[in-house]
C-alpha cells in the first residue's frame, strides 16, 4: 500500500490509510481512464477532421490537469507548472 499511503499524503490527509482509500483511488484512476480514451478517440478523429473538436482538446488536458492538482495538492510535480489562474 505504499503508492495509496503517498496519495493520500499528496491529497493533503495524514490519516492511515484504509480499504475505502483504495476504492476512492480507483474511482480516480477509472474517471481519468475514461476521460484519457475519450481524448484519444477525439485525437484520432481531428488528425483526419481537423475542424472537428479544434483546440478544445487543449482546454481538457488543462482541466485534467486541475482536476488532479485539487485532488492531489501537496505533489511536488505541481511545481513544474504554472497555473496562471492561480498566481
Amino acid at each position: 500500500m505504499g503508492h495509496l499511503k503517498e496519495a493520500k499524503l499528496a491529497s493533503g490527509s495524514i490519516k492511515p490509510v484504509r480499504v475505502s482509500d483504495y476504492f476512492k483511488h480507483m474511482w480516480l484512476g477509472l474517471k481519468e481512464t475514461m476521460f484519457l480514451a475519450y481524448a484519444t478517440f477525439a485525437a484520432f478523429v481531428h488528425s483526419f477532421f481537423p475542424f472537428l473538436y479544434g483546440f478544445d482538446m487543449i482546454q481538457w488536458q488543462i482541466d485534467m490537469l486541475k482536476r488532479l492538482k485539487k485532488a492531489l495538492p501537496h505533489l511536488d510535480i505541481w511545481k513544474q507548472i504554472q497555473f496562471t489562474d492561480e498566481v
